[in-house]
């Protein structure tokens, strides 16, 4: 998808991020109803971006299709060989053409440039598309590493460097 540009999140730029992060919120709090979460959501966004989603520790992209900024995704650091992907957004309006394998390629680049082995991911059996688009990309499913009081939350996790004998969390 040579359509796609990631652009890391900067002073000059954040008011954009913060606006799709807002239409996450909502995405999972009004629509699909999740409540756990909400208020700590929120106030998070108030305080964006803060210095877990910056070098050395993290990344956060706007994700642009042309010339309009159409996602996020970030990273954030949970130890010292693991990253958290947090944050992953499409707008509904752009879901469906394929960007979900780009973005994960995209992203596991550079949780790999930031010196991570894996990474972890929580999200819900409510988003069955997310949820598929992390299987097909090589996550796999692992026991809880988190606390997420949704009602069904879905843990996963992908090994970046295939070629070490390690087990995921």
């Amino acid at each position: 998808m040579d359509d796609l540009k990631f652009i890391e999140v900067s002073d000059n730029n954040k008011n954009i991020a913060r606006k799709l992060l807002t239409g996450y919120g909502h995405y999972l709090f009004d629509e699909l109803k999740l409540m756990a979460g909400n208020d700590s959501f929120f106030i998070e966004l108030k305080k964006f971006p803060d210095v877990k989603y910056k070098s050395p520790n993290g990344a956060f992209f706007i994700i642009y299709f042309g010339e309009s900024p159409i996602g996020c995704v970030g990273l954030k650091r949970f130890d010292s060989r693991s990253c958290e992907l947090k944050r992953m957004y499409i707008k509904e309006e752009f879901r469906g053409r394929g960007f979900a394998k780009t973005v994960i390629n995209f992203i596991a680049d550079a949780a790999t440039r930031l010196g991570y082995e894996q990474i972890l991911l929580d999200t819900n059996v409510e988003m069955p598309a997310a949820v598929s688009a992390y299987l097909k990309a090589g996550f796999i499913e692992i026991p809880a590493y988190c606390e997420n009081e949704n009602p069904s939350p879905v843990f996963l996790s992908l090994l970046l460097n295939s070629s070490k004998n390690s087990q995921p969390f």
